[in-house]
């Protein structure tokens, strides 16, 4: 099942290569800032997207997945490791609830990220295309 796919099920926010280029964001962390469900906190100087879902007061990192794989980050910020003009789509679902089966499991009880640089949207487009 492919973004389009999951798009139009309504759960969850999609950023298309479109509106990352209209919001033009110095890093990747800045896409997140107006993203219900999520919020931004500073952790070892480093901005983290964590799920607002829980309270003010819970601190709950979201899971990261780039091109449909899970991408731990080992302490590097997101900003690190995904450079922005790399990014081709975005989709954040903010809750253990939302998250599309092939991106669960307990470790995405927070929510997840889905990164899909250029290349992988590309091959994305393709297998719905199949």
């Amino acid at each position: 099942q492919g973004f389009e796919m999951r798009k139009s099920r309504g759960f969850g926010t999609f950023i298309t290569r479109e509106q990352i280029e209209k919001k033009n964001p110095r890093v990747t962390t800045d896409l997140f800032r107006s993203v219900s469900g999520v919020k931004l906190v500073r952790e070892n100087g480093s901005p983290t997207v964590v799920s607002s879902r829980l309270g003010t007061l819970a601190y709950c990192p979201v899971r990261y997945y780039v091109d449909g794989a899970s991408y731990p980050l080992y302490g590097q910020s997101i900003d690190v490791m995904v450079q922005v003009v790399d990014i081709g789509a975005i989709e954040v679902y903010p809750g253990g609830a939302t998250v599309p089966p092939q991106f669960g499991g307990r470790e995405s009880a927070c929510g997840i990220i889905a990164i899909w640089t250029r290349q992988g949207t590309k091959k994305e487009k393709e297998k719905e295309k199949e």
